[in-house]
């Protein structure tokens, strides 16, 4: 195949892998609108404890990616009509033109990111009893996102968004990068917080509540996979090299993954506040009783006969046992509020 019918498929694929997934994405949009205002008529009218902090991370996450939304649907739309006549009019128009909205995705992207690993690691901090060395790893992988972005951000500045094709490796490499580092962050944050649900529910509870606990865990790694995975199909796409007659392919593959990598990283974590704040708060921690740990009585259970010296004995060793499960149900009682507290903070 000849060089200049190598460079037609690829202008032809790109524009329409341009116009095809901002199409998805307004599509997606329609999706994650639905799926935030469900979330958040769940989270504020169902839960019993309602924290502002998931509230404000998960809107702004939405905002953040409608802006890109719409910001793509206008240049698009814009190209469009002002470049109808020829095929490299169009391409130059799209892909040679101002890097000023490249600059918004990747801010936006940045910050539903650090929303989203943000979420899992204030979780995180909570279920380890507020202690910043339970989210040291979590905490270096999220400071890492955030100079490899910085990175990026710079530049792409300092080449006045018009950057060489060496800088656009490099960013390509650092956005691999950051994408990996994503990945990280996410499993760590979500390995301490299974451990500590797993480990919580073994020693401490049982029987409903423990199986509605499992279920937490259940969501809360399914959001974390399909988050990971995406990101790591969007790290090893940016990173393979795009030349001859497969250019269109791993074009059309960097588009699409980076698309829902964007997607995901928004709508992963306001999917799982709104299935979590769908277990009802009773159903989900059972009620104190459930969690306490009943004291063991075996050696207070006699075997009396009927006489009237046992008659006499009756009352007292009842006034016994009763004491002793007050005694019981006191010491269980702070155990069993401090392991409620401890849940709830993987909810909120």
């Amino acid at each position: 195949m000849s060089s200049g019918s190598i460079l037609v498929a690829v202008e032809k694929a790109a524009i329409g892998d341009e116009l095809n997934s901002t199409i998805l994405s307004v599509f997606l949009w329609g999706i994650y609108t639905v799926v935030y205002a469900g979330t958040l008529y769940l989270y504020l009218t169902k839960k019993s404890s309602r924290n502002k902090v998931i509230v404000w991370a998960i809107s702004l996450s939405y905002w953040a990616y409608s802006s890109i939304v719409i910001m793509d649907w206008y240049r698009d739309q814009s190209v469009l009509l002002n470049n109808l006549g020829s095929r490299g009019a169009l391409y130059a128009a799209l892909f040679q033109g101002p890097l000023w909205p490249t600059l918004v995705t990747e801010v936006m992207d940045f910050i539903m990111t650090a929303v989203a690993d943000g979420i899992l690691i204030w979780r995180c901090y909570h279920v380890c009893g507020y202690s910043l060395r339970g989210i040291l790893i979590p905490g270096f992988l999220l400071f890492c996102e955030v100079v490899i972005d910085v990175a990026v951000l710079s530049l792409l500045g300092a080449s006045q968004l018009e950057p060489s094709r060496s800088q656009v490796n490099a960013i390509s490499h650092l956005i691999a990068a950051q994408s990996f580092v994503t990945c990280a962050t996410t499993l760590s944050s979500t390995t301490i917080i299974a451990y500590r649900i797993y480990t919580t529910s073994k020693r401490e509870i049982s029987g409903r509540s423990n199986r509605l606990l499992m279920h937490v865990l259940e969501i809360l790694v399914q959001s974390a996979a399909a988050y990971s995975l995406v990101a790591v199909a969007e790290a090893i796409s940016s990173v393979v090299p795009q030349s001859g007659s497969t250019a269109p392919s791993w074009y059309a593959s960097a588009a699409y993954t980076s698309l829902l990598f964007i997607f995901i990283s928004g709508i992963a974590p306001t999917v799982l506040v709104g299935r979590v704040a769908m277990l009802d708060g009773k159903r989900t921690y059972g009620s104190t009783s459930s969690a306490t740990v009943s004291a063991p009585l075996s050696g207070l259970q006699f075997h009396v006969s009927s006489s009237q010296g046992d008659a006499e004995t009756q009352p007292q060793l009842s006034e016994s046992i009763g004491r002793v499960e007050k005694a019981s149900e006191a010491q269980q009682l702070p155990k069993a509020v401090n392991l409620k507290e401890k849940m709830e903070s993987i909810i909120v």
